[in-house]
């Protein structure tokens, strides 16, 4: 065999003569000498200089440097995880936990930014219903995408109480009702954001109800149109 299987094993072969290797080293590197011809026939060739050589002090001190470098690093790599998850401190105090919690936070943050601005703001339509409006103004167009905000007043209407709240097509399906509806403000008026994207072209009839009147001052319609 003319190289050696373990290049890392192999670099130990002078520090094992010299025997400046630590008891995992050595054990490691005897296991690899049982499977590398070619670290066995090296250490037996080299076994009469390395007699020679442990017996001065200064070239065993020089060796013995040069194997430091690398369980220095070992160290070093040890010492930064040691800090950043310290076996000795409760879980929720280990800064490496702390550090992924913010990541956490942070990532959705940043993917939120590398959205175009296009796609952040979002196109609404409103519209209007009031009484001395005609449909022909009350008009959304038909999208995926958009939202349809629908501002109408409901005479006598007041904030915080419930009433129902319909949308229904010319032809009777029921597209879209709110039994608990509380969105009126002071001056009688209530926005509710149409389903668009569930409604096809055509005309709409949106009925307000208040439970608790009586007619005819219970229910109010409003006419709007869907198109392309």
């Amino acid at each position: 065999m003319k190289h050696c299987t373990n290049s890392r094993l192999g670099s130990l072969l002078h520090a094992y003569e010299l025997n400046t290797l630590s008891e995992e080293e050595i054990e490691q590197f005897e296991i690899h000498l049982l499977e590398c011809e070619f670290c066995f026939a090296e250490a037996r060739n080299f076994a009469a200089e390395s007699s020679l050589l442990a017996s001065d002090k200064a070239v065993k001190d020089l060796i013995s440097g040069l194997q430091d470098n690398r369980p220095l690093e070992r160290e070093a790599k040890m010492r930064f995880w040691h800090l950043l998850w310290p076996s000795e401190k409760p879980y929720f105090l280990r800064p490496a936990l702390f550090y992924f919690i913010i990541l956490l936070m942070i990532v959705p943050v940043f993917r939120s930014l590398l959205i175009s601005p296009k796609q952040q703001v979002r196109a609404v339509q409103v519209i209007n219903l009031l009484p001395i409006r005609s449909a022909d103004n009350s008009i959304l167009k038909q999208s995926g995408d958009d939202e349809g905000l629908i501002n109408f007043v409901f005479d006598g209407a007041e904030e915080g109480k419930s009433y129902i709240v319909e949308i229904k097509s010319v032809e009777g399906d029921l597209i879209y009702m709110d039994s608990d509806f509380r969105n009126f403000d002071s001056f009688q008026t209530g926005r509710l954001v149409a389903p668009i994207s569930k409604m096809k072209v055509g005309d709409y009839i949106l009925t307000i109800t208040d439970p608790r009147a009586k007619p005819p001052y219970d229910r109010k319609e409003y006419s709007f149109k869907i198109v392309r």
